[in-house]
């Protein structure tokens, strides 16, 4: 955990933001002062007919205050990015004391329905894991992130690597840091790629013209020569001049259609370019230890020009493109220049040599970003360990487990271990549900490569299966207790499969009565009974705690319990062996007035 030094980083954010801001006010006010001290030097110079003095004071002056705004530009930048920083680390801080809700990014994009536990452990949307994690602003990032959130590989080598890959940037926090910052100060770059990627990896037929270097290079420098000597006493290379405008005219009006809608994703996408070239150019020039951050780095590396060079220089024929706005330059441009020519030319060169390696450096950003978001748990966690992966049959044992949504001093850890299906009782607001979410949610973590909230865990590689929010679908005349069905279902179906997994289910099917639930629960979980199935049940229906009776070795009980005291009902909230003997509704009916 990293909270001291959040709050060392943060306090010297502050102190940097109020030199800042006072070093700005004053120059506010320099640059009033030059402005009226300009005016009234000038004024006074021309009232006593000085001028020549009066033009000279006036040039002095508006390079005085030019050179003033610069320098105000430059302090101004350093203050946002000072003011960007302090909130990188305000944010840290709120994601131990668990103000993190309010975090605007909580990709519920990515929530998918009927994703197999999504919606049930919150990893996106509000109060979201995602929300809680994320670092990323880019595209790439973002979705990769959300990617090894929702759909584990469960290869354990992978697993693994991203594992040591996490640990090392969670001791990196200067990169962390500015690879946060770049992002944040960039221009809303979260855009889907995907059209300037079509439009890199396209081969599309090269207009003749671009083939000829006389008519691409020898047209523009005859009109700029023509029109250079015109003036100096070769009035006869006048009518050159003007016919190399006309031609070249008619060549880009002629080639317009044909060359500009290849060059405007490329400018659609200038504010993303500019920040893929800052954020790899950081990974660039870091050096990185772990297996996996090496050969991330390495794609970006390789040989000849890094990758945040090439971005660079498309980045640069972006910029070119935007003089199509200002349509008077635009015009003289393509007058003596053939410039939409000349970009396409280069935009063709450059694809010519990237065009395979742009994804591939997108990639490896959107990875660096992704990881770094992992890194987040282990240094708000106070507890937190990299959990031991088991290959072969499925498994999850953990010491002190803890749910991270849960701010550290509120936390009630349990120590658990799960070899087929463990039938969880107790009475109402007990922590069976919490219970189940926590396993879940550290699975996630665990698979994603993340540390999770616990001293110890060691798990098997498992797919994560849920029931716990199941709800009604007025459009399709799906009820809540039918959705639920369809969801044990979905459960039981991929146990057929014969596949590792774990399932997680709440008070299964709380929607019909006492005989038809407790005779359909011990059917679903004889039907899960398998040696590669293990999972959780939460139940208020003591009957399915006999099922251990029938298989000891695969079924077991555990509970949570209650005491009471000055009639108040008080919560330990920790897992005991055994069948849960109390319950609380009636107590619980009477506290708020219905007795």
């Amino acid at each position: 955990m990293k909270e001291k030094e959040f709050k060392e980083r943060l306090e010297k954010a502050k102190r940097e933001e109020s030199r800042l801001a006072e070093l700005d006010g004053r120059y506010i006010n320099y640059r009033l002062l030059v402005f009226l001290a300009g005016i009234l030097a000038a004024g006074l110079l021309l009232y006593n007919k000085q001028q020549g003095f009066a033009v000279g004071a006036a040039i002095g002056f508006i390079s005085l205050f030019i050179a003033i705004m610069l320098r105000h530009g430059g302090i101004r930048k350093k203050l946002l990015r000072c003011r960007t920083v302090k909130g990188i680390y305000e944010d840290f801080l709120k994601r131990i004391s668990g103000e993190w809700t309010g975090f605007s990014d909580n990709g519920a994009e990515f929530l998918k329905q009927g994703h197999p536990y999504g919606a049930d452990l919150n990893i996106f949307g509000e109060k979201s894991l995602f929300q809680l994690l994320n670092l990323s602003h880019t595209f790439q990032g973002r979705t990769r992130l959300a990617q090894l959130l929702a759909r584990p590989d469960l290869n354990g080598e992978s697993i693994i690597k991203r594992q040591e890959a996490v640990k090392e940037l969670s001791n990196k926090l200067d990169f962390i840091e500015e690879l946060t910052v770049r992002g944040a100060l960039a221009k809303k770059t979260a855009k889907d790629p995907e059209d300037l990627l079509n439009a890199i990896r396209s081969k599309e037929k090269v207009p003749a013209v671009l083939k000829s270097p006389v008519l691409l290079f020898g047209l523009p420098a005859l009109t700029i020569l023509s029109a250079v000597f015109a003036g100096r006493g070769f009035p006869w290379l006048y009518f050159t001049l003007l016919s190399g405008i006309i031609l070249q005219l008619a060549l880009f009006a002629w080639s317009y259609k044909a060359v500009f809608p290849h060059l405007k994703p490329v400018h659609q996408y200038k504010n993303e370019l500019e920040t893929y070239q800052k954020l790899l150019e950081l990974i660039e020039k870091e050096s990185f230890q772990s297996e996996l951050l090496n050969e991330l780095s390495g794609r970006l590396t390789g040989k000849g020009m890094p990758a945040s060079a090439r971005v660079g220089r498309l980045a640069a024929i972006s910029d070119f493109i935007d003089f199509k706005y200002s349509p008077l330059i635009y015009f003289i441009l393509n007058a003596f220049l053939l410039w939409d020519m000349q970009l396409y030319r280069l935009l063709l060169h450059w694809k010519k040599e990237n065009a395979g390696l742009v994804g591939l450096w997108l990639d490896a950003l959107g990875e660096f970003e992704a990881l770094a978001g992992l890194s987040v748990m282990g240094m708000i966690s106070p507890v937190s360990s990299y959990p031991v992966l088991a290959p072969g049959k499925p498994e999850f044992s953990a010491k002190s487990l803890s749910h991270p949504f849960i701010p550290y001093p509120e936390r009630i850890a349990n120590d658990i271990s799960i070899n087929g299906t463990g039938i969880i009782t107790g009475s109402n607001m007990s922590g069976k549900t919490t219970l189940l979410r926590t396993v879940g949610i550290n699975l996630v973590l665990a698979y994603a490569g993340a540390p999770v909230c616990a001293e110890y865990m060691r798990a098997g590689l498992m797919q994560v299966y849920t029931s716990m929010r199941n709800q009604d679908d007025l459009n399709q005349g799906i009820s809540t207790f039918y959705a639920e069905l369809l969801r044990i279902k979905q459960i039981v179906d991929y146990s057929r499969q014969a596949k590792n997994m774990i399932f997680l289910i709440d008070e299964i099917f709380k929607g019909t009565n006492s005989k038809d639930r407790i005779d359909g629960a011990k059917i679903v979980l004889r039907n899960l009974n398998k040696p590669f199935a293990i999972g959780l049940i939460s139940t208020h229906d003591y009957e399915l705690c006999d099922l251990e009776g029938e298989d000891p070795a695969r079924f077991s009980n555990a509970h949570f319990t209650e005491n009471y005291a000055n009639n108040q009902i008080h919560f330990d909230y920790k897992l005991h062996a055994g069948r849960c003997r109390t319950s609380n509704a009636r107590f619980l009916m009477r506290m708020v007035g219905l007795d």
